[in-house]
């Protein structure tokens, strides 16, 4: 484990011994540090991220996760045994740098708009206004701005 000491506890399981390392004191961080000035914290900011909260919260289902990192290691392992050669990935390419206020917006947004169905239902029939729904057929709509 990176070459150093580590104090560990050994505990009884149900198929062997279990070790759990334990931390030393300077490693603990004192809960002092977690804490934020609330009062730097926007109204809209807490409004948003409540929402947020409260549109994603779910049962936890450890099933729908899985550790890819040790499936490609047990993968290259295999390979190794197999003799075959083994090749470095290249590096992934930088991703883009996104604004996450905007991001949980568009997040929200998305979970909020009703079903196509129930909007396509909502629309204007052709017969009531041909000449907007020929207008906007083929043009992408613009957020804050009404089609006539």
């Amino acid at each position: 484990m990176h070459n150093r000491e580590h104090v560990v506890v050994l505990r009884p399981g149900d198929k062997g011994i279990v070790m759990h390392t334990m931390y030393y004191s300077n490693e603990v961080r004192k809960s002092e540090e977690f804490r934020t000035d609330t009062s730097l914290i926007k109204e809209k900011e807490l409004e948003l991220a409540m929402s947020l909260v409260e549109t994603l919260a779910a049962s936890f289902e450890p099933e729908k996760y899985k550790d890819s990192y040790r499936e490609s290691l047990e993968a290259v392992i295999q390979a190794k045994l197999q003799g075959q050669e083994i090749v470095e990935a290249p590096a992934p390419p930088m991703a883009k740098v996104v604004d996450i206020m905007e991001a949980l917006k568009q997040s929200l947004a998305q979970v909020k708009k009703p079903p196509v169905s129930v909007r396509e239902a909502q629309l204007p029939s052709a017969q009531e206004k041909p000449s907007a729904a020929v207008a906007t057929a083929g043009a992408p709509r613009r957020a804050g701005r009404r089609s006539s």
